[in-house]
């Protein structure tokens, strides 16, 4: 004789078990309600520190574990030594490049943030800036301002290394922190006090070959097609944020186009733009560009201003 243990009495109810295969149901959709909650409330207060554009972009890619550090780039077959350009003693993955490395250790150690890296071993660096988001809200602005330049700072010393062959220097990486903190500090602090309203976006203004740059004044590219790479970045990101799809992004700019499809070799700049928008057609986010006269680019941005 069987008995149907989850009923009272023991007999075999339709209702009974109904209940249970729509509470099997629900449990993980709760569950991951609760998971996206969380993740959401993690990237609000990320887009709320008072960091330019183009750090705030680097931080979104780190949580994501997107740079292309050299073991990305050895598991993507396009490099055959994945080897830490700063110390090479270990593979580089993004957790060892900022936390583990005697390189970012150094830096850490020299700047009054209290990041006790011995303590992190066996935490990813995404795993460990989650932490930090959540636990720092109530002092959150200066400390982890200071942490996301300290993490761009140890990125671009990195990448010269890397580019330019130069020698790594922490203290260098400590100093700059120091100063880009106070400018970043002062320049939020001035636009806030005479338009009682702070926007990264008017930070730092920027011109290149004549024109302006709108969204994108953060920008510290050398030239005019990578400043055109930044705004491009900066677009598609504040895009998936607001949970689009399909982008059509209108441009004059022939050498973009040629880049993005693929008909030119992309310089060292350019690959992790390249990458990017690899990862995020793979997150299900498409792109297009279709190059019109320049009139035909001032018409629509006057339109658009005119709707905004």
């Amino acid at each position: 004789m069987e008995v149907f243990k989850i009923s009272n009495s023991g007999d075999f109810e339709v209702k009974t078990a109904y209940r249970i295969l729509l509470e099997d149901h629900l449990a993980p959709s709760a569950e991951h309600h609760r998971q996206s909650h969380a993740e959401n409330r993690i990237w609000k207060l990320t887009w709320k520190i008072k960091t330019p554009q183009n750090i705030c972009n680097f931080v979104w890619k780190l949580m994501h574990d997107r740079q292309p550090t050299m073991q990305l780039l050895k598991n993507r077959g396009i490099t055959d030594n994945g080897l830490c350009p700063l110390c090479n003693c270990e593979e580089e993955s993004t957790s060892h490049l900022f936390l583990l490395c005697p390189f970012a250790r150094a830096c850490w150690h020299g700047l009054l943030l209290a990041v006790h890296t011995s303590d992190l071993i066996g935490i990813s660096v995404q795993q460990w800036l989650r932490e930090l988001i959540v636990s720092h809200e109530e002092v959150f602005m200066e400390y982890m301002q200071n942490i996301f330049i300290t993490l761009w700072t140890i990125w671009t010393q990195r990448n010269m290394v890397v580019h330019e062959e130069k020698q790594p220097n922490p203290m260098e990486v400590v100093l700059k922190v120091q100063t880009l903190y106070c400018k970043y500090k002062e320049a939020f602090s001035n636009h806030l006090g005479s338009h009682n309203k702070c926007s990264r976006a008017n930070i730092e203004p920027n011109t290149v070959a004549g024109n302006w740059f709108y969204g994108v004044a953060s920008s510290k590219a050398s030239s005019t097609n990578g400043t055109v790479q930044d705004a491009l970045m900066e677009a598609v990101i504040i895009a998936k944020n607001y949970g689009l799809q399909r982008i059509l992004f209108l441009t004059n700019n022939k050498n973009l186009v040629q880049l993005l499809n693929k008909s030119k070799n992309p310089a060292w700049q350019e690959r992790s733009l390249i990458a990017d928008l690899e990862f995020l057609y793979q997150n299900g986010l498409f792109c297009n560009l279709l190059v019109v006269p320049k009139f035909v680019l001032d018409f629509v941005y006057a339109v658009a201003k005119l709707a905004t």
